[in-house]
């Protein structure tokens, strides 16, 4: 499997198709993956049931002190909290060969594909912001990731709730 196929492999599957493993803390065993720098882990790991060799690991904090600049499309839900980063972890072997970073948003119910500006040149030394979009893809893993706990209606509920552009 090269690594497109396996990308395509997490955007088109469902929880169905994966082993949820979750793993609070560092007692749980080695289903625990941490960053030795801050001590925080991974909560969740899930295997995927028709091979192995494919994982995929979430919940570690990213950015400085787990909060990166909170965007502007946080305000569009009702709990304006969030904006910190999570990471997502494709795993091979156990080897990691992707990465994706989201935000939480709406008091980290959920965590959205990390967004890309949308910019408009008005001219010399003058861009103007549009809005964010994510890609397709980008939207299908974090689905998956949000469909282990919760409903897939649920994230696309709350992908309208950002305005965010899927392209």
């Amino acid at each position: 499997m090269n690594l497109d196929e396996l990308l395509d492999t997490v955007a088109t599957s469902g929880p169905e198709d994966w082993e949820l493993i979750e793993c609070p803390n560092q007692a749980d065993g080695p289903s625990y993956l941490y960053d030795p720098r801050s001590g925080e882990a991974h909560v969740y790991r899930a295997v995927f049931k028709a091979d192995v060799s494919l994982g995929l690991a979430w919940g570690l904090s990213y950015g400085p002190d787990g909060e990166p600049e909170v965007l502007g499309f946080l305000k569009s839900f009702p709990d304006k909290s969030g904006g910190g980063a999570e990471l997502l972890d494709f795993l091979w072997n156990g080897s990691l060969v992707h990465r994706e970073v989201g935000v939480k948003v709406d008091g980290g119910r959920a965590t959205l594909p990390w967004p890309v500006a949308i910019t408009h040149d008005d001219g010399p030394g003058q861009t103007r912001l549009e809005g964010w979009k994510v890609t397709a893809r980008e939207a299908a893993y974090w689905r998956l990731v949000h469909s282990f706990r919760y409903s897939a209606a649920d994230f696309d509920s709350k992908l309208a709730i950002s305005h965010l552009r899927v392209e």
